[in-house]
């Protein structure tokens, strides 16, 4: 990434040698990268924890992990219909939408009605961005 910017010679990444893509940078395997990956995911698990149901981050998590770890997301039967169908649907736009921003409207009605059921006055669109 930072060679395209001239800011380093190589493209390759710093820690493991594979070429760095913007995939690859949440992707990375390296120890490094990992202790990285790892710290962002608890602050984006602590914001969800206070701004959404507990259904809606599990999931959520789940599609982060699984982009991470390049793998398919299995919706567990313990998740609601809904929340089921809302991953089911994401799944479809293929593994990278998710954390490159392509969210389907299933997330937001679910929030909708969350924020609903706590009385608040919170725009869940803008939670969605």
């Amino acid at each position: 990434m930072l060679s395209k910017r001239n800011q380093r010679s190589t493209p390759t990444c710093p820690s493991c040698a594979e070429v760095e893509t913007h995939r690859h940078v949440l992707r990375c395997q390296s120890n490094q990268a990992t202790i990285a990956f790892r710290t962002i995911e608890r602050n984006f698990e602590t914001w969800l924890q206070a701004t959404t149901s507990d259904a809606i981050q599990l999931a959520i998590m789940k599609h982060l992990q699984g982009y991470r770890n390049e793998e398919y997301i299995e919706e567990p039967d313990e998740w609601s219909r809904q929340v089921q169908t809302a991953s089911i649907n994401q799944s479809a736009l293929g593994p990278c939408a998710f954390v490159e921003g392509f969210v389907v409207k299933d997330w937001e009605m679910m929030q909708t009605e969350h924020l609903n059921s706590k009385n608040s006055k919170r725009n869940p669109g803008r939670w969605v961005k």
